[in-house]
């Protein structure tokens, strides 16, 4: 096996497309055999760093935890049912704005893994697009996972004209 190079860190907000990224980002640590850095911004500016091991216990509930660092144990409870135990995971909350503090968290050998959001032109126009800014900035490979598609049709009956066939 090759000697450990870099690791994959990925941006978590909590969002449909941020939960994909950093489901992506976990497949793909094991695949490279890497550690994984959780970035996520809070807009309340509180700024931290930790590491969550295969014996860490993800403490639901905590008065005493930021509301970034439960967002991103929630996320890590939704999708594999607490820290997954098999790679080593640390935790950065950074203080805004997002993408100069992704591009800020990774170096060469790293992978840069972000959502991308399907914001209207008008918000892309005013926020900026976070994706973009870290495709453009980061010294490091970008990966942007699109946001699961939400289903077109609805199969519920509500709303639905039921014909009467009179005889």
């Amino acid at each position: 096996m090759a000697p450990v190079r870099g690791k994959v860190v990925v941006g978590v907000d909590g969002s449909s497309a941020s939960l994909g990224a950093l489901r992506f980002a976990v497949e793909e640590a094991r695949q490279r055999y890497v550690p994984v850095r959780i970035v996520h911004v809070d807009v309340a500016g509180e700024v931290g760093s930790w590491t969550l091991g295969a014996t860490a216990t993800v403490g639901l509930g905590s008065a005493d935890q930021s509301r970034g660092s439960r967002m991103v144990e929630d996320a890590l409870v939704e999708l594999f049912g607490g820290v997954p135990a098999d790679l080593p995971i640390s935790v950065t909350i950074a203080a805004p704005p997002v993408g100069p503090a992704l591009v800020s968290a990774v170096s060469e050998p790293d992978l840069l893994i972000v959502g991308r959001s399907r914001r209207g032109l008008a918000r892309r126009l005013f926020l900026g697009s976070v994706s973009a800014y870290c495709a453009a900035h980061a010294a490091c490979p970008v990966v942007c996972v699109p946001r699961p598609e939400q289903p077109r049709r609805s199969y519920a009956t509500k709303g639905r004209q039921h014909k009467t066939i009179q005889r």
